[in-house]
Order: structure tokens, then C-alpha cells, then sequence
């Protein structure tokens, strides 16, 4: 091969790759893509994780409500554990052997049913449709996340300053199927293994503090003593840092929203405005026809109270 021909191929050879600038214009390219389409990726996945939120929980809602015309009252107990919110089928809880109800309260007591935990996938929570209404839930209430006991007045539901929490809350449905909007509600999360029987610890179930009250929040917010047969305390129902059992009074209806989006909110007082602002706004509200039982899932935007509730 003769030494002009042999140049010849090195040259062609050093043609058919890319120089510099064309590999720098086309990460360039390739990063500009990447850089348009993230957002919208992201937005996929998080509709996605809402659609399948929202299509859970009303099959919660229905098979809650089936249940209960089967068996006897359940519902769904909703709740936060580590900072994730789950939600577990409750049902009412019969008295134990040895055991008198002498008031409708204690007879109010709902257990947990283990093997029925549902995990709702973050940053989506699930709220009560009441917290959309200013004059019925205070701002503390609607600020209040993390923080379990929260005791702070209100009128949702009528006439009840029980313990209200955006994310702790209860959905109860009778024997007949329809929704019992204010039936008040203690949470019994049995123990296996108890030290002794007035020493707080964790529930298994729901990862909330339980103890062995002698005294519950009744429908007016008010501390009551609980009575049955040996004036004892009721065993291993969710309390607050007083070992006052806690009362959830079944809300209306819920909303499904992202915490992620309501966090970035400043915690300040003067902020919760935007912060119900933003659940009226982009929240996906499902109803509960208090006489029927059905579920409807209104659109995003469209939100209403209670009183509203078809």
C-alpha cells in the first residue's frame, strides 16, 4: 500500500466519527429533552398514585359499607404511622365476658381488624371533607399533621368539640348501610402483651398510643369516667398523652389531596388560608349519600361541605 492511499483512509476514518462540537451539541440536545419532559413524567406518576388512591378508597368505602349490612357495624379508621397514613377496617367491638355496658358510650368502642391495613402511597393523604369549611374546623385543626392528640374546639359535627385531625379520622357505616355521620368512635387496638394494665405502649396494629382509659372525650369534647360492672378501665383504646381515650366521630365525607403540595405552605397561622385554599382547589372530594350508602367522586376543584353532600 502506498503511502498517499494509506492517508487517504486515516482520513476517511477520521471523518466518520464525531468531532467535539457535535458531541457536546448533542448532550446539549439529549439534556434540554430530558429537561421538558421530567415534569411531565413526574406528573404521570403522580396522577397515577392518585387515580389508584382514589379508586382505593372507594373500594373501601363500599366494601366497609357491605360489611356492615352483613355482618354488624364497621367502618374505616384512618391514620397516620410514621408519617404515612394508612387506614384499617374497624368494627364494633362486643363486650367481653364478665363485662356490663351501663352507658352508649362504652358501647361506642370499635376494634381494629389487623389483616386489613391499607398503606396510601405519599405524598397523597386523605382528609375529611369538613376541614374545607372555616367556620366548622379551626385553623389549628387543618394545620395539625403530625401532632396526634390535638383537642382544640369545634363544631364538625354538629355539636361535638371531640378530637378532629385532618388525617385521623373515622368513616362509620350501621347494620341498614347508611353512613353515621357523628357517631362517636374509640379506637380499641388490642394487645397481645400488656406490662401492666394502665402502662401506655404501642398498639400493633395502628402504631398509636394505647392504654387502659378510665375516662373518654364524649361528643361535647367533655372528660367522662367510664362505667361498667367493676367501675375498671376499658383495655388498650387509642389515648392521648392524659390516657384519655380518643374520640374520631365519623366524618361526612373525604377529600384526597397531596401533602407534599399543602406542606410546602409556611406553618404560620397566617397561612391557613392558602392551605384550604389549596384543598378546595386541587382536593378530589368523594361523597357519601348518607341514606344509601353510594360513593360518588366529585371532580377536582369541585368541592363541597357536608351540608352539601348529595
Amino acid at each position: 500500500m502506498t503511502p498517499r492511499r494509506l492517508s487517504r483512509q486515516v482520513a476517511c476514518v477520521a471523518r466518520s466519527g464525531f468531532t467535539l462540537i457535535e458531541l457536546v451539541v448533542t448532550i446539549g440536545v439529549i439534556t434540554i429533552l430530558v429537561g421538558v419532559s421530567l415534569p411531565a413524567v413526574n406528573r404521570m406518576f403522580a396522577d397515577s398514585h392518585r387515580a389508584d388512591l382514589e379508586n382505593s378508597m372507594s373500594g373501601l368505602l363500599r366494601s366497609a359499607r357491605m360489611q356492615a349490612m352483613n355482618n354488624s357495624e364497621r367502618g374505616l379508621f384512618f391514620y397516620l404511622d410514621g408519617g404515612v397514613q394508612k387506614c384499617v377496617m374497624i368494627e364494633a367491638q362486643t363486650k367481653r365476658m364478665g363485662e356490663t355496658i351501663s352507658v352508649p358510650d362504652v358501647a361506642d368502642r370499635f376494634r381494629v381488624l389487623p389483616d386489613t391495613i391499607r398503606t396510601f402511597s405519599p405524598p397523597f393523604r386523605v382528609a375529611p371533607l369538613g376541614v374545607l369549611d372555616d367556620g366548622n374546623w379551626l385553623d389549628d385543626q387543618l394545620s395539625n399533621a403530625d401532632l396526634f392528640a390535638t383537642e382544640v374546639p369545634t363544631t364538625v359535627p354538629a355539636g361535638s368539640v371531640a378530637n378532629n385531625h385532618r388525617n385521623h379520622f373515622t368513616m362509620l357505616f350501621s347494620s341498614n348501610g347508611r353512613l353515621q355521620v357523628g357517631r362517636n368512635v374509640y379506637i380499641e387496638d388490642l394487645r397481645q402483651i400488656r406490662p401492666t394494665p394502665l402502662v401506655p405502649s404501642r398498639g400493633p396494629t395502628t402504631g398509636l398510643t394505647v392504654a387502659d382509659a378510665d375516662k373518654y372525650q364524649d361528643d361535647l369534647g367533655a372528660e367522662q369516667v367510664f362505667s361498667n360492672n367493676a367501675n375498671a378501665p376499658v383495655p388498650d383504646l387509642v389515648v392521648n398523652d392524659d390516657d384519655i381515650a380518643l374520640n374520631f366521630p365519623s366524618v361526612a365525607g373525604a377529600i384526597v389531596y397531596d401533602e407534599s403540595a399543602f406542606a410546602e405552605i409556611p406553618p404560620d397561622d397566617i397561612f391557613d388560608d392558602q392551605r384550604r385554599e389549596l384543598l378546595i382547589r386541587t382536593g378530589r372530594p368523594l361523597y357519601v349519600a348518607p341514606q344509601t350508602g353510594e360513593v360518588i367522586t366529585g371532580p377536582v376543584g369541585e368541592n363541597q361541605t357536608p351540608d352539601d353532600t348529595p
